[in-house]
């Protein structure tokens, strides 16, 4: 509607390679952060945790209709290679973050950057845990095992989570309880599809991406 000058200020452009991090803050980023965010809510759902904020409030990852039962959930990437170089890695690998000792409660938590305490003590630092820990993992089945593209993950909670990239069929599936695709979809017709799959649960489905040109089926919805 209108442009509004601000004045003169520094701009940073990162530029990573297409499979790599880089670490702000004490954070390791791509891009935004999204995916991120997102695979923090995943994990949460799958193993039924609570996730903590800052100011210490504990939030239910699960819909109340979910707690204490095993789940159905899918990722969905763009392709095979989306989901050994970034699904499998958000959620299965170590050091996404850091974490720190709270001087207060003697538990570990994540690392704040903006907390001067915190700062003060960055060198005790450590790679924060997996997401999803091998000591939670029934069995896993792979595509790849070699580049990390799994098919199936079940928990030792009977909680099956199911890994699909969007360049494939879409195939007859029980309902499913939760949803997560991230970045853009091969085939926007699918979207719709995977949407129908979560009515009879009253699922969720959160899509980390951004709306971008080639991602017809998002902008749809952000039209919407």
């Amino acid at each position: 509607m209108s442009v509004e000058s601000v004045g003169e200020g520094i701009v940073w452009d990162f530029t990573v390679e297409s499979t790599s991090n880089y670490e702000l803050a004490g954070v390791v980023h791509h891009n935004s952060g999204k995916t991120l965010c997102s695979s923090l809510r995943f994990a949460a759902i799958a193993r039924d945790l609570n996730i903590t904020f800052k100011d210490g409030r504990e939030v239910s990852a699960r819909l109340p209709h979910q707690k204490g039962r095993p789940l159905l959930m899918w990722c969905v990437g763009y392709s095979l290679t989306h989901i050994g170089q970034t699904l499998y890695r958000v959620l299965c690998r170590s050091g996404l973050y850091k974490i720190i000792r709270d001087t207060r409660t003697g538990e570990w938590r994540a690392w704040d950057p903006s907390n001067p305490d915190d700062l003060a003590r960055q060198h005790l630092c450590k790679p924060s845990p997996p997401l999803i820990p091998m000591s939670e993992i029934k069995v896993i089945t792979w595509e790849n095992r070699g580049e990390k593209q799994f098919t199936t993950i079940e928990l030792k909670n009977g909680t099956l989570i199911c890994a699909f990239g969007s360049m494939g069929e879409v195939k007859a599936v029980d309902p499913v309880d939760e949803i997560w695709i991230d970045e853009a979809i091969k085939y926007p017709q699918h979207y719709p599809e995977w949407q129908a799959r979560l009515s009879d649960t009253r699922g969720r489905l959160v899509w980390s991406s951004w709306p971008k040109r080639e991602n017809s089926a998002l902008r749809s919805i952000t039209r919407r």
